[in-house]
């Protein structure tokens, strides 16, 4: 009798030790948004793969609380709790035990069953809690490749559209790849190329493959032009530019060194200056985008004082004197637009004033007006009405005294004019605060209300 007991307990035994560790099939659907399939059945274990909500997967065995899934040809352990099942798969607690055990077991009462199968619960539900805690510290945990950082990919990986596993994918991209890392996003790096965007796994990108962040890169290319400035500056002359002031009443500049080249700008005491070089008794000076010549004995080091008394004489001498000269270059001018710049150059800093039509304040279309009356040619005091004089000049073909029109504040209709200077500058009556001023076309306000360009010379 005793023997029989004992054989019915080994072939029991030897049942339950099968049933814990033998295949099975059973299909089994994926619960939650994304999960992570991994190599072993441990949160420790390499990602083989990642699957998403309502995949269907094939369960091969259970192992403690994974389950072993084959899934898009490929096999790795799930978390039991992240596939639901129609089919109840039986937690075999007995895989592991002894043949002793296994006959205690078997003839254990019905009170002890119940108090086991309590254990087995609470015990179930506090490795489900840990396995939790472990998954959300997983979900949670801390990004390793810094962001705004570029990053080499390590093997082909498909980009999407939205960090979801199942979402379009948009692009692949190829090993040896450098891309920017955007942002991070749930365990998904939104990444940049010269081709490319979209989001990416974070299991894809290796933190081992990080180049130089920006701001290190930054940091080495502003160390490098240091470098490179500090060897220019040891290889420079000794002549600097410096800062100087016109100390007599007028002094003419000259487009060459020489009392007989051609006067462009007259300069009047005090006038600050920038000296580039000098040079047999002249200097290369530059003033509101201006260069030219001037004789080095009208140059000082500081401004020269003058008396209170002598003050407003001097400047309406001064006034005089510059007004003199404005038509000197009038009446020496062949009338080409080299003199009609250089006529509206005298007149940088006058004040904006709305109708104002000169001689000393101006609106945009009141000095173009005034500049061009000095040469003969009568224009309205409208900037749409000098929209249409002259014949129309391509932005490409400018010449220096063409007329350059935009439109106004609101970029819908004809509001202001200027003159172009050259070099993609032109000059106007900018604004009360401004006055007469040289702007660049390219600045992005002119630029996109730029309309024509008409000449009429």
């Amino acid at each position: 009798m005793l023997k029989n007991k004992y054989i019915i307990s080994s072939v029991i035994a030897t049942s339950l030790i099968f049933i814990g560790i033998k295949s099975f099939a059973i299909t089994g659907k994926v619960n939650t948004e994304t999960v992570k399939m991994r190599a072993d059945a441990s949160t420790d274990s390499k990602i083989v793969m990642l699957v998403s909500i309502n995949d269907k997967v094939e369960i091969i065995e259970k192992s403690g609380d994974w389950y072993k899934v084959k899934f898009d040809g490929k096999t790795g352990f799930i978390y039991a709790k992240y596939v639901d099942t129609n089919e109840k798969v039986k937690q075999n607690s007995t895989q592991d035990t002894s043949k002793e055990q296994v006959e205690e077991n078997v003839n254990t009462n019905s009170e002890q069953n119940s108090t086991q199968n309590t254990n087995n619960d609470v015990s179930q539900n506090n490795t489900n809690t840990k396995e939790q805690i472990n998954q959300e510290e997983e979900n949670n945990e801390e990004k390793n490749i810094p962001i705004n950082c570029q990053v080499v990919t390590h093997q082909d990986t498909q980009i999407r559209l939205i960090p979801l596993i199942n979402s379009s994918v948009v692009n692949n991209i190829k090993p040896d790849t450098t891309v920017t890392v955007i942002e991070y996003v749930n365990g998904w790096y939104y990444i940049k190329s010269s081709e490319i965007q979209g989001w990416i796994r974070e299991e894809n990108l290796n933190a081992g493959n990080v180049l130089k962040t920006d701001q290190e890169q930054n940091k080495d290319t502003n160390s490098k032009e240091e470098t490179d400035n500090e060897k220019r500056n040891e290889n420079k002359p000794e002549e600097k530019e410096t800062i100087k002031y016109i100390n007599t009443d007028i002094v003419n500049v000259r487009k060459k060194a020489s009392k007989d080249s051609e006067i462009i700008k007259k300069l009047v005491k005090n006038a600050k200056v920038t000296v580039i070089s000098t040079s047999n008794g002249w200097s290369k000076i530059e003033i509101n985008g201006t260069e030219g010549y001037i004789s080095s004995d009208y140059l000082s080091d500081s401004q020269v004082e003058e008396d209170k008394s002598s003050k407003d004489e001097t400047n309406k001498t001064t006034n005089r004197t510059l007004e003199t000269s404005r038509k000197d270059i009038v009446s020496t001018s062949n009338n080409n637009g080299e003199s009609v710049v250089t006529y509206a150059r005298t007149f940088l800093g006058a004040k904006y004033i709305l109708g104002g039509v000169g001689p000393n304040s101006f609106d945009c279309s009141g000095f173009t007006a005034y500049v061009y009356k000095k040469f003969g040619i009568s224009l309205a005091h409208s900037a749409s009405a000098q929209a249409n004089v002259g014949t129309k000049v391509e932005k490409s073909n400018l010449q220096l005294g063409d007329l350059v029109i935009f439109n106004g504040e609101s970029n819908k209709s004809i509001g202001h004019v200027g003159i172009y200077i050259g070099g993609n500058q032109f000059i106007h009556a900018s604004n009360p605060k401004d006055g007469v001023k040289i702007t660049s076309l390219s600045t992005s306000y002119y630029a996109t209300r730029y309309v024509t360009a008409r000449r009429i010379l």
